[in-house]
């Protein structure tokens, strides 16, 4: 069985509902929204290359495999100024480790160009949501979306 991520979302205004990863910006700066920016962040080669990025580095939880759990995974992340990614949280989980393995990959990302506002560059949230799904047979659990 392998995961398929069949899309990634980048949405907006989302609140965390978890505790973020001890790399947590130190900078208090305001963090603006994807849509309230002139330029939004970029993963580096574009989104296809964020698809391929996540698609090798990614791995199916065991348990999660075992248990057939199946659904979406939304995160978002702090794109900084200088394109690091902070803040990394997640938002909906599915359980079963999936959550905590796409925080895994967010963290694992090179620098991303970071976005703009009147020519200035500003931190700007990001939200990476994923599809896991096994293939081959059905789930036996209730997928979540």
């Amino acid at each position: 069985m392998r995961l398929l991520l069949l899309s990634f979302l980048f949405v907006h205004t989302l609140s965390a509902q978890t505790d973020s990863l001890p790399t947590a910006s130190t900078d208090t700066s305001k963090v603006y929204e994807a849509f309230d920016v002139d330029k939004p962040p970029v993963f580096p080669g574009g989104e296809n290359e964020m698809l391929k990025f996540i698609a090798k580095n990614i791995q199916y939880p065991q348990l999660a495999r075992e248990k057939g759990t199946q659904g979406s995974v939304i995160c978002e992340a702090v794109v900084e100024k200088d394109g690091r990614l902070s803040n990394i949280r997640i938002y909906r989980d599915i359980g079963d480790g999936c959550g905590g393995e796409l925080v895994r990959v967010i963290g694992l990302m090179p620098v991303w160009e970071p976005g703009e506002k009147q020519g200035n560059q500003v931190r700007v949230r990001q939200v990476i949501a994923a599809r896991f799904k096994l293939e081959g047979g059905k789930s036996k659990k209730k997928s979540k979306n």
